[in-house]
């Protein structure tokens, strides 16, 4: 046996000792959680009861009554004074408003049995009863601790029942409860399209205005966030990926599906999918269709040239503009452009040095011809787009047509139309922005690199996604970490 040299007895005994400690503080958070349940009174869930008729022959109408009651977010508190007055929450508040819901129950099954036999009053707890630390704003704007939050929340609704059970003439109360109302979630990974690019959760607020999708049209529409849940998951999520495609969200996910024969999406929960093995004929919008409502102020010329200088021009002390091109037809459509919008330019030319392209040297180039516009007619294109590598907050108002227009001048300056394939090549940044604007206007614009490791956008025709072999393009996976999803007023 060797001798263990005492350092090392020492290091190790350090690290029982934090060991130690990780144990006893988990022991204690455990035992602190465990009385917490204890004081909440956690009953073994059963299964719901099954609501039969009582008297199927003797031709009486039956009904039950359902009422739901969620979003109550105790312990959550809204300042009048940082909203303008527009609106209070507090737990005094919370209280009036649930004191006028269970009476409001009672009123509308009261009406109700005055056709129905109504004997069972279904009460749904649908979420979101309590607000908790979900965000680390949270912290801040609630008046009482989940703990706290979770008895009171249990004091009030005991007396709502109780209530209920005194004042109305039926036989059973089934109280059904939800673990929260948020089970339609994105990992992690999902970003969302604001106005102020692409997001990922971490990144949004309450306010921003994002990309939303019009059921009945198809439509882009931008509306503000109303909401941002974010929470930690361990659990199944359903993962769908194909050759245009890669998406995972919760199995309760919402997915917006319309088939050959319907004109409008519908919705359609990603479980009731993986139940039935198949899509069948359903597919997805990869993209929102834009809309008809042309912006007033700039014409489609306009916004031609405006896609050849995002791409090949150059600005020159902030007030001249000049753009450079080689290829015949390039320099014929750019000279057509010019003289449909009466802008007046010179125009110069240089024969470029050969490049070495990945060590091999090329042996001829194009002549390179470059147009320098008139001063005052690039003072107007200045003023519509500051910096040729941002695309201006205006754009995103285009209607599809004159969007369309704009991406005409930036595949005629740096992209390729071959056949049907559209692609654009363009720094990485510009070309997330112009993605941007695609998916809002009934393009699917799929960001990809190339042989040499070049990003490029590719432009498809195609504005629905499918899944042709369901075995393997969609699989049920275990997901632990964050999922998260946004509200707007449209839901979608």
């Amino acid at each position: 046996m060797g001798i263990v040299p005492k350092r090392r007895i020492l290091d190790a005994a350090r690290a029982l000792k934090v060991e130690n400690s990780a144990l006893q503080k988990e022991i204690r958070e455990l035992e602190a959680r465990i009385a917490y349940l204890d004081e909440l009174g956690v009953w073994t869930a059963r299964p719901n009861a099954r609501i039969d008729k009582r008297e199927p022959k003797s031709g009486l109408r039956e009904g039950a009554a359902v009422a739901l009651l969620s979003d109550v977010h105790i312990g959550e508190v809204v300042d009048p004074s940082q909203i303008d007055g527009l609106n209070e929450y507090n737990f005094e508040v919370c209280k009036r408003r649930l004191s006028k819901f269970f009476r409001g129950v009672i009123y509308l099954v009261r009406n109700d049995q005055k056709a129905f036999n109504v004997r069972d009053l279904v009460l749904w707890l649908g979420g979101d009863i309590v607000t908790g630390y979900l965000r680390d704003e949270d912290l801040e704007a609630c008046e009482y601790s989940p703990t706290e939050s979770s008895l009171l929340a249990r004091g009030l609704l005991q007396e709502g029942v109780q209530f209920l059970l005194d004042e109305l003439d039926v036989e059973t109360i089934h109280v059904l409860c939800s673990h929260g109302n948020h089970g339609r979630c994105h990992d992690k990974s999902t970003e969302l399209l604001t106005k102020c690019g692409w997001r990922s959760y971490d990144e949004l607020n309450i306010g921003d205005v994002v990309a939303t999708y019009v059921l009945e049209s198809g439509e882009t529409e931008w509306q503000a966030l109303t909401d941002v849940y974010v929470d930690q998951y361990d659990g199944p999520m359903v993962h769908v990926q194909t050759r245009t495609a890669d998406y995972m969200v919760t199995p309760r996910h919402r997915m917006v599906l319309g088939d050959v024969k319907t004109t409008t999406d519908q919705f359609m929960e990603m479980q009731e999918i993986v139940e039935r093995g198949s899509f069948g004929a359903k597919s997805w919008p990869k993209c929102a269709l834009g809309h008809d409502r042309d912006l007033l102020g700039v014409s489609d010329d306009e916004l031609r040239l405006l896609g050849w200088i995002m791409t090949d021009g150059h600005y020159t002390r902030g007030v001249d503009i000049s753009i450079s091109q080689s290829k015949p037809e390039g320099i014929a459509a750019l000279r057509a452009l010019l003289a449909a919008l009466e802008i007046e330019y010179t125009i110069g030319d240089r024969k470029r040095l050969p490049p070495v392209i990945k060590g091999v040297q090329v042996k001829e180039v194009l002549r390179e011809y470059t147009f320098y516009l008139r001063r005052a007619d690039a003072a107007r294109l200045i003023e519509l787009v500051p910096d040729r590598y941002v695309v201006p907050d205006w754009m995103r108002n285009l209607s599809r047509r004159q969007f369309n227009a704009f991406l005409d001048g930036l595949l005629a300056g740096d992209g390729h139309v071959r056949d049907r394939e559209r692609v654009l090549y363009s720094p990485f940044e510009f070309l997330t922005q112009v993605q941007q604007l695609a998916v809002t206007n009934g393009i699917a614009a799929r960001l990809r690199k190339d042989k040499r490791g070049d990003y490029i956008l590719s432009l498809p025709t195609s504005t629905r996604g499918y899944v042709n072999d369901f075995k393997s393009s969609v699989q049920v996976v275990r997901y632990k970490g964050a999922i998260w999803c946004g509200t707007v007023p449209n839901g979608t």
